[in-house]
C-alpha cells in the first residue's frame, strides 16, 4: 500500500542513521527514482532535509523535493551550538556550557561550574555539536568520566548540561514555510543508556 522501508538484515536491530551507509543511500535514490517514473506528480518531503545534499544523484531530482533549504541554512540549523546560541534569550534553555572538550573534561570542575551538590554524584550530558539519535551524546558520572573522555572526539567542543533524572524528553518537529509553520504531533522520545551514551 505505497509503504517502502529499508532495513538491515544482518542481525543488527538498530539502523544507525548517523553513520553513512551507501546501501541505504542507494535504496532511497532508487525508490525515489522509481516513484517519479511511476507518477511525475510525485513529491517528497525529507524527515532530514540534509539528505538532498548528501545522497549521491539526488540533485537531479531537486524539483520533486518540498521545503528544501539552502545548504548553509541546513548546516547551521544542524549544529546544536549555533542553534542554541541563536535561540539564547528567545526560549527557555537548560543551563549549559559550550567549551568542554576531551582535554578539559574535569568532573570536579563541572560539579563546581554548575553549582551541584557533589555528595549527590550528579551526572552530566555531553552532546557533540552535530549529532542526532544519541550518536555523539554521552552521559558522564563520577565513575565513568575517564572512559567517556576516551570516547570523545578530539575535534569537538561539547555542549554540557546537568542530567535531569525522571525527565520526559518531548520531541516536536516544526516545518517552517515562507507563509507559515506546521507543527507535527508531539511525541516522547524513547531512550536508553548504552555504553555511556544516551540513545534515542
Amino acid at each position: 500500500d505505497n509503504n517502502y522501508a529499508y532495513c538491515l538484515t544482518d542481525g543488527v536491530n538498530r539502523v544507525n542513521h548517523n553513520v553513512p551507509d551507501d546501501k541505504e543511500d542507494e535504496y532511497i535514490f532508487k525508490t525515489i527514482q522509481a516513484l517519479i517514473e511511476k507518477d511525475e506528480r510525485s513529491r517528497f518531503y525529507f524527515y532530514n532535509p540534509n539528505a538532498v545534499y548528501y545522497i549521491k544523484g539526488l540533485d537531479a531530482y531537486k524539483d520533486y523535493f518540498l521545503n528544501v533549504n539552502d545548504r548553509d541554512i541546513m548546516t547551521n540549523a544542524n549544529n546544536k551550538t549555533f542553534f542554541q546560541t541563536a535561540l539564547e534569550g528567545k526560549v527557555s534553555l537548560l543551563t549549559r556550557y559550550f567549551d568542554v572538550h576531551r582535554n578539559n573534561c574535569d568532573y570536579s570542575a563541572l560539579v563546581e561550574k554548575f553549582g551541584c551538590d557533589a555528595s549527590t554524584n550528579p551526572r552530566f550530558v555531553f552532546q557533540a555539536p552535530v549529532a542526532s539519535g544519541g550518536n555523539g551524546t554521552y552521559i558522564v558520572s563520577k565513575n565513568n568520566v575517564d572512559a567517556v573522555k576516551n570516547m570523545l572526539s578530539g575535534d569537538n567542543k561539547y555542549i554540557v548540561s546537568v542530567y535531569r533524572e525522571n525527565n520526559i524528553p518531548v520531541n516536536l518537529h516544526a516545518i517552517i514555510f515562507d507563509d507559515g509553520v506546521l507543527l507535527s504531533p508531539g511525541s516522547i522520545q524513547i531512550m536508553k543508556e548504552d555504553d555511556n551514551r544516551l540513545l534515542y
